[in-house]
């Protein structure tokens, strides 16, 4: 969700600033980070990141996938956004959220925290 006005999801990443750091392959942490996340949005994330490689739809067998598990093991475990943006893509909305530092600014901003109080 967005914020309170809006419940977009997911956000988009605009990545201005992004760091790769190596790291050894973990199948087992891959394998089970898929049964918890939703596929169409780490699809997203990946194609705003160039990672490609990804199957159109998870097969079961995706472990057996050496490309798929290639670009897996880039997206969750090695690639991270240091600076840019998360960017709402509801037209009506356009919420952006700044990362710095490989964190997002995710605070409600004043109006949104007096529609709150409400």
């Amino acid at each position: 969700m967005c914020c309170l006005k809006c419940d977009t999801f997911p956000l988009k990443i605009e990545a201005t600033e992004v760091e790769n750091e190596e790291q050894e392959d973990n199948k087992e942490f891959i394998l089970n980070m898929l049964q918890r996340v939703d596929y169409e949005a780490l699809k997203g994330a990946a194609k705003d990141l160039s990672i490609e490689g990804l199957p159109d739809i998870l097969p079961e067998n995706v472990g057996e996938n050496e490309a798929a598990m290639k670009s897996l093991h880039k997206l969750l475990l090695e690639l991270q956004v240091k600076n840019g943006d998360l960017v709402c893509t509801n037209p009506q909305c356009g919420r952006r959220y700044p990362i710095k530092d490989r964190i997002p600014n995710m605070v409600l901003r004043d109006d949104e925290v007096m529609e709150l109080k409400k």
